[in-house]
């Protein structure tokens, strides 16, 4: 950082306070000018089961993540910020036990971040879900449980390169999963490019006859293909040529148009399915 011509500072602030990270920020305005970029990297945990969680843990553990972004967000309202990078974890996408109020929390920061890149068209907005990092919070005793799950530790080298990446990386998605392989070599998942031709998995010639449920699905006098039929037969896409695998749900699902009906003419409903890509631990497969 210094040799970039940057300086570092430090100040000790309970970020679930509005107040004292308004006025600390306020302080550096003054001394250093308008505030251009946010990393919000807090967390704490509180590992319990659900059983065995108090309240006061819970709060502890949801508002350092949560209450601290809107500290931050508050606070920084007025400025123009450039980018926004939030540190989110895997743990709200996959779960872990003992880690309800740490999965929820990071869960809120990804949704918050999409709203605040609706917000901010300039800023180029991120909330990273990362796997475990080869510090911090992972203590040796959680290492070994990582280790035992096939999970490799992210380096903080490794890991500093890839949020600087992500930060410069304007248009890319704004939830991302980074996640490292047994061997420690970081990647990502990310959305699929919507440019991407996908081989067909299968498709249905539709009537109103021969789908006769589609007669009670009817808006403005035309049948329209409901969602959760749509959704249905996405799963199958999903799992077609996939043999053994068990769906579990969806990222990115839009309905762009509706299948509408004309009265006496058939639809053809395709299912286009991607090569299925290996995440952790999870397999991720595009559809469209």
């Amino acid at each position: 950082m210094e040799a970039a011509g940057g300086k570092a500072a430090y100040h000790s602030v309970d970020i679930r306070d509005a107040g004292q990270v308004r006025n600390l920020l306020a302080g550096i305005r003054q001394k250093h000018g308008q505030i251009r970029g946010l990393v919000h990297g807090a967390g704490v945990l509180a590992d319990r089961l659900i059983v065995d969680k108090s309240i006061d843990q819970f709060a502890m553990v949801y508002g350092t993540k949560v209450d601290g972004l809107h500290s931050l967000l508050s606070a920084t309202a007025e400025d123009e910020l450039r980018f926004i990078a939030l540190f989110s974890s895997t743990t709200g996408r996959f779960g872990r036990i003992g880690q309800v109020d740490y999965a929820v929390a990071n869960e809120v920061l990804n949704k918050l971040a999409q709203a605040e890149m609706r917000k901010r068209p300039g800023c180029r907005v991120v909330s990273i879900n990362w796997g475990p990092w080869d510090g911090g919070m992972v203590t040796p005793s959680l290492k070994k449980v990582f280790a035992g799950e096939g999970i490799g530790l992210i380096g903080l080298a490794a890991g500093g390169d890839f949020l600087v990446r992500e930060i410069a990386a304007t248009g890319s998605p704004v939830e991302v999963v980074a996640i490292a392989g047994a061997a420690g070599e970081l990647s990502a998942i990310s959305p699929i490019s919507r440019s991407q031709v996908l081989p067909e998995a299968f498709a249905l010639n539709l009537t109103v006859n021969d789908y006769p449920f589609l007669r009670s699905h009817v808006l403005d006098g035309k049948a329209v293909l409901p969602m959760a039929v749509i959704v249905e037969w996405l799963a199958h896409g999903a799992l077609h040529g996939n043999p053994g695998l068990r769906f579990h749900g969806f990222n990115d699902l839009r309905i762009c148009k509706g299948v509408v009906f004309e009265q006496g003419s058939p639809c053809t409903s395709v299912s286009w399915q991607a090569r299925p890509r290996k995440g952790i631990p999870s397999i991720w497969c595009p559809l469209n």
